[in-house]
């Protein structure tokens, strides 16, 4: 069965959301994140009409959703301002019928509400809207958020359906564009399966909060967290007391609402931190991976000098995977464990020393690794988007790489501030050294990036 998850941006902010919540499916998903953007559709995109009664922006999100179905058989739709957590793939064990499955409203999980609760049965509640689609008063009281959508093909009239209330769309009928189409299909047609509790939201719960959930090792203890007082991001009380209803630890799937690149971020790598155990995850602290992962994507073509780890976690994500080792024995285990987890166009060549090594860290001697860089130097020219070099003779491998690089590629090298003797890379003229705010010297973050002139 061929799966995705798809969104859709445009804008600086939701554009930077949307490579957080692809690096996040990367970290932890087996599958991949489609980003859509207005040119990926027929119809003319219009600024102006982005905001207003009269907006056309939640169609975007329909529109996705059904372009996705084009060519996936089962299809997740997250907003960007999402961040999945190391449960996302459980999303798949739900069976889906005719309908969308969307998780529960962000408080139907807790006793205390931050706000009044809303009877959706009040007859002069979207009542115009309720009388355009044909709903009735006997439904469930229950309101689902259109933040995640799991679907498949069989929802294809469904999605149809909900285009169809575009053609004269109003927000003062549909307030919250799609999600309030969707809940009033769902009530008129009385569909009573959905996702549940399946997200914190990272809006209304203070970023202490969340970090406090994701750090937790013992699911008993997830109840009390809900159970002190608790602020908002902009330290308003909402509760002394927002009281779990159920205990939905290990099916908390994505956290959602922050419109903060930064935070999410933050979350990500709390995760990756506390999941290496779990995930093939390159041997880096979490602020390098999640660093490494804002360089490359679905469609990048990569080389790494120096495999292990970090060969099964990037052939989840690229499209094509050159690996250069230098030691057979890690070479066989690289290749026997790729057999199991690989998901894309990848070989592997090893390239051993001249000479033995003493022992593995051994730091290289005169000659010992002149085939090792000499291969690399009569690879194809100009064929890969991304460099990483994290093997021997680092320095040497760098100069033979940047033939191989594409214009505008990125080269890439691992343990680069806390070793001087690497640093005169920084003076080779075909490289134009990447600021970046999370990798400077003397930081955790002991990556450099490149880019090709």
């Amino acid at each position: 069965m061929k799966r995705t998850f798809v969104t859709f941006a445009v804008g600086e902010i939701y554009e930077k959301l949307s490579k957080v919540l692809e690096s996040s499916i990367n970290s932890f998903s087996e599958y991949k994140l489609i980003i859509y953007k207005p040119e990926d559709f027929d119809i003319e995109y219009k600024p102006e009409l982005w905001d207003g009664p009269r907006s056309i922006n939640f169609s975007y999100k329909i529109l996705s959703c059904l372009k996705a179905l084009e060519n996936y058989d089962e299809v997740v739709w997250l907003d960007n301002d999402c961040v999945v957590t190391y449960n996302i793939d459980k999303i798949w064990n739900y069976k889906v019928e005719n309908y969308p499955l969307l998780p529960k409203h962000r408080f139907y999980n807790f006793e205390v509400w931050p706000h009044a609760k809303v009877n959706h049965r009040d007859p002069n509640l979207l009542k115009i809207a309720k009388e355009k689609i044909g709903v009735d008063s006997d439904f469930d009281n229950i309101y689902l958020q259109a933040c995640c959508m799991l679907f498949n093909k069989n929802c294809k009239s469904f999605l149809d359906e909900i285009m169809y209330y575009y053609k004269d769309y109003d927000s003062s009928i549909y307030p919250f564009g799609d999600e309030t189409i969707i809940n009033l299909l769902i009530w008129k047609n009385k569909y009573k399966l959905n996702l549940g509790d399946v997200f914190l939201c990272s809006y209304y719960f203070s970023s202490n909060k969340i970090n406090e959930f994701i750090n937790l090792k013992k699911s008993d203890d997830y109840p009390k967290i809900f159970d002190r007082q608790s602020y908002n991001n902009n330290e308003c009380v909402l509760s002394c007391r927002l009281g779990l209803i159920n205990n939905n630890f290990d099916n908390i799937l994505f956290l959602h609402g922050s419109k903060s690149e930064s935070l999410h971020n933050s979350f990500l790598i709390n995760m990756i931190n506390k999941n290496k155990s779990k995930r093939y995850l390159p041997y880096m602290n979490s602020e390098e991976i999640s660093d490494l992962i804002t360089y490359i994507d679905k469609d990048t073509e990569m080389l790494e000098i120096g495999g292990g780890n970090s060969t099964l976690f990037f052939s989840k994500i690229v499209k094509r995977l050159v690996t250069i080792e230098h030691n057979k024995e890690w070479g066989d285990k690289i290749s026997n464990d790729m057999k199991v987890v690989s998901k894309c166009d990848w070989k592997i060549h090893v390239i051993e020393p001249s000479f033995p090594q003493s022992h593995p860290f051994q730091p290289a001697e005169p000659g010992q690794f002149d085939n090792y860089v000499n291969f690399i130097s009569n690879l194809e020219k100009e064929q890969f988007d991304v460099v990483l070099v994290d093997g021997r003779d680092r320095v040497r491998c760098t100069l033979a790489s940047i033939p191989l690089l594409k214009k505008g590629g990125i080269l890439i090298i691992h343990d680069f501030w806390n070793r001087p003797k690497y640093h005169s890379v920084l003076h080779i003229s075909e490289l134009e050294l990447i600021k970046d705010d999370n990798s400077y010297e003397n930081s955790e973050n002991t990556l450099v990036a490149f880019r090709k002139k």
